[in-house]
């Protein structure tokens, strides 16, 4: 008994680590910009949410199409009255026998409107209009994922950048030291050598943590859980931009999705200013009618109150009962039928006070906002799309003059370690060196990611990969 508690104790306790084991493994060890973008369309908590917006408006679309047909029902009832005195007030109007009782009705009804007719519009316009909204938090998500992932990877490359400057710190310290065995330097240099390669293992903790911190962040925006075991494969390429303002602005305007959902707002708000218009209009109504009903009471109580208390000869009682059996007959189906009925009706909204004219101020309101933020939508975009191109172009640019730097900052460095192996100069010198390769390196770096950001939030602005 023991070994078995223990054994559904290490079971219980095993199965929140199994339930992560298994979300972990939906996150591959090498993870792509794709496959990032990928998992967080299927796994992103808001994103999803909003997908349920997406199924609730499909459902208003089918509601609002069956308002255009008739509404049908259909009922059954069974009653029992027990034996007693039937009386008005202190009079007894008569005996009154145990009643059972059942009835049936079958109604149709059919009735239009101008808020019905126009309903189904309202409903699929605003089913577009959260369709629309959808995809906005889709690109939306889409960017977050990008940038995300982009500043990781510049994360991970600033702890590259870090081993690399560690690695020449220490080249350095060691040269020091066998300058310092043959008295060629003092211990000074080799002092500032070692301060030198302890501020690049400092660099390297923070970069570290920074790119762990990066990845949570990632993991946030996927919906998923990213550790420092995850290697980022996506390697980005910096290319020279081709393309002019005029030409991204107007593929912007045709397939960005912000001015895409403020677009079917914009044509919801429309739709429902013909709406709030429309209480003015009558309302037609056609209904049809059938039912019936069937009684059983006591027959021998039903004969006699029938025959009351005089003589009455053998033929009269034979035939009151047989009317009394034939109206017991059947009971509860054998309903006595009503006659079919049918109403037709117009009725037209003639004074409601003023709040139909306010409904409508309403909605002509509401349609002009949404213009309005239609078009504000559109300079915002113009704008962005205009400014994200310069800062593509500026950090291209920023980028071939961070690889001269670099690559003389490098050959200035082999120089300084030179010149310091031959005695030419000291230790201060190769110092400096590395501290502008350092630097040199880190600016190339920053460009690089610079131009790639400002690509990705140029393509969530057009609204479709430009590479």
């Amino acid at each position: 008994m023991r070994r078995a508690l223990l054994a559904a104790a290490a079971l219980l306790a095993a199965a929140p680590l199994a339930a992560q084991d298994a979300e972990q493994a939906r996150v591959p060890r090498e993870l792509s910009l794709e496959q990032a973008v990928g998992l967080a369309r299927g796994h992103n908590p808001e994103l999803l949410a909003k997908r349920n917006d997406l199924e609730v408006a499909r459902g208003a679309v089918r509601s609002a199409v069956g308002d255009f047909l008739p509404t049908v029902s259909a009922n059954l009832g069974f009653g029992y009255t027990a034996p007693g005195e039937r009386r008005s007030g202190s009079v007894v109007l008569a005996q009154q026998p145990s009643v059972y009782s059942s009835s049936y009705g079958v109604s149709a009804g059919y009735s239009v409107s101008g808020a019905r007719l126009l309903g189904a519009r309202v409903a699929r316009d605003d089913r577009r209009a959260t369709a629309a909204r959808l995809t906005d938090q889709e690109a939306g998500l889409t960017s977050d994922v990008t940038q995300r992932y982009l500043g990781a990877l510049e994360s991970a490359e600033q702890v590259e950048l870090a081993g690399r400057e560690i690695a020449r710190a220490q080249q350095h310290l060691q040269n020091a030291r066998d300058r310092l065995s043959v008295g060629q330097v003092t211990p000074l240099d080799v002092r500032r050598a070692e301060v030198q390669v302890g501020r690049a293992e400092l660099r390297r903790v923070r970069a570290a943590n920074a790119y762990a911190v990066a990845l949570q962040g990632l993991g946030r925006s996927m919906g998923l859980r990213v550790d420092s075991t995850v290697r980022l494969v996506t390697r980005p390429v910096v290319f020279e931009p081709t393309w002019s303002a005029d030409e991204l602005v107007q593929r912007a305007l045709r397939a960005n999705a912000g001015l895409g959902a403020a677009a079917a707002s914009a044509e919801a708000a429309d739709t429902r200013v013909r709406v709030a218009r429309a209480s003015y209009w009558p309302t037609l109504s056609l209904g049809v009618a059938m039912n019936g009903w069937k009684q059983m009471s006591n027959e021998e109580a039903l004969i006699q109150q029938r025959l009351g208390s005089g003589t009455h000869d053998s033929a009269t009682v034979v035939r009151v009962r047989q009317e009394v059996h034939a109206q017991n007959r059947g009971f509860p189906f054998g309903y006595n039928r009503q006659p079919l009925a049918a109403t037709f009706n117009v009725a037209l909204p003639v004074f409601q006070g003023f709040s139909r004219g306010q409904q409508v101020r309403q909605a002509r309101a509401s349609a002009e906002d949404a213009r309005l933020t239609l078009r504000s939508e559109s300079l915002r975009v113009e704008q962005e799309v205009t400014t994200a191109l310069l800062d593509l172009k500026s950090a291209r640019e920023a980028g071939i003059v961070a690889e001269r730097v670099r690559a003389a900052a490098d050959e200035e460095l082999q120089m300084a370690q030179e010149r310091f192996r031959l005695g030419l100069a000291n230790a201060l010198a190769v110092l400096d060196a590395q501290g502008q390769l350092a630097d040199a390196e880190q600016e190339q770096s920053t460009a690089v990611f610079d131009f790639h950001r400002a690509l990705a939030r140029l393509e969530a602005l057009v609204g479709e990969p430009l590479r």
